[in-house]
């Protein structure tokens, strides 16, 4: 299951780069938007109702936490309205019954979005484990970022993205091979979505271009496997939530991404705007937006490896610019798979009879 160990070793470094570094923060960043005490409680309190639903694999509970108009981010693209995301997890229980579900808020800390108080963000680390097709145990974990939004005194999710580990993707794979995962439901389309998801809280059209602007420079920046330039799109204290763990902070994403481009070269990277641009708050300072993006990189002998997924971003108005605030990524399975492929360690040649102890 585990990937080749060259391929492991800087995905590895990155990770623990971005632990150790979430644990040195500076200040500022430790610091920056913080929710009052009671409103993180109530945010706990919210997650923790999040956990019984799972674990009583109870996809009304689940849902019921949501907005009406919540979007789910998923590793097969978004889902979008609370009944959607309720038809969701009814088929994702159907062949998945996760226990021990756990959903850790990072160091219990919730960070306010805007002036008004309505709104909220949080990162963390989930785990759970379900059941292979013969029954087997199969203990999964990826990190997941949630934007809380204020419905009357109580908080609702009103934008999720999650991911998984390689590791968890390669398991549940091997298991069921092929994954008889959920599909967003047809229901959930843009093209089908009521009026009073598609048109709150959206973005200007200017403003649209200009966010637009900002992924294509940042895309450009990943063409050129420039981590300096990709770590410019993002705030001083930005988050950057990845299936490894949290890089926190510009220059630990910068040093992320330095570490990736020594063997992985992305080529015609595309990020392109999964629906409309939202605002957040009424200052029209934050902005949160779900994107598709794609790549094609290198694998072990040089051959292409097409990959793709999904991201959930939050910016910040900085000037005149738009920066990354907090982002989350994951990849597809399929792609999941198809770099595990390339880059996995080949089965080892029998030993032969002459090389056997008793013979030398």
């Amino acid at each position: 299951m585990a990937l080749l160990e060259e391929t492991m070793k800087p995905r590895i470094l990155g990770a623990l780069i971005g632990l150790v570094i979430a644990f040195a923060l500076p200040t500022y960043a430790q610091q920056k938007d913080l929710a009052d005490p009671q409103t993180t409680q109530k945010i706990l309190a919210l997650i923790e109702a999040l956990n019984l639903a799972q674990n009583n694999n109870d996809a009304a509970g689940r849902a019921a936490l949501y907005a009406r108009d919540a979007v789910a981010v998923t590793d097969r693209g978004r889902i979008i309205g609370r009944q959607a995301i309720q038809k969701w997890f009814t088929d994702v229980y159907q062949w998945w019954q996760p226990k021990n579900s756990i959903h850790k808020v990072d160091g219990n800390v919730v960070h306010s979005i805007g002036t008004a108080g309505n709104e909220l963000w949080a990162t963390g680390e989930w785990s759970e484990t379900g059941q292979g097709k013969t029954g087997e145990p199969i203990p999964i974990k990826g990190y997941w970022l949630f934007i809380f939004v204020r419905e009357a005194d109580d908080w609702k999710v009103r934008v999720t993205a999650g991911n998984f580990t390689e590791d968890s993707v390669i398991l549940i794979n091997k298991s069921f091979a092929p994954q008889p995962a959920a599909t967003p439901s047809p229901t959930a389309s843009p093209g089908t979505l009521p009026t009073y998801a598609q048109q709150r809280d959206v973005a200007d059209p200017q403003t649209t271009q200009e966010v637009v602007a900002s992924f294509k420079g940042y895309a450009g920046a990943q063409n050129d496997n420039d981590a300096a330039a990709v770590a410019a799109y993002c705030t001083r204290d930005a988050v950057w939530l990845t299936p490894f763990g949290p890089i926190i902070g510009r220059e630990a994403i910068q040093k992320w991404f330095a570490d990736l481009y020594r063997w992985w070269h992305p080529k015609d990277r595309i990020t392109k705007l999964d629906g409309p641009v939202h605002l957040i708050g009424t200052a029209g300072n934050e902005l949160w937006a779900t994107v598709e993006w794609s790549e094609t990189g290198q694998g072990k002998n040089g051959e292409p490896l097409p990959i793709k997924g999904y991201k959930l971003v939050v910016f910040v108005r900085e000037g005149d610019d738009w920066k990354i605030r907090v982002a989350a990524w994951n990849t597809t399975p399929d792609s999941v798979i198809l770099i595990n492929k390339s880059f996995a360690p080949q089965p080892a040649a029998t030993p032969s009879s002459t090389a056997s102890p008793s013979n030398k």
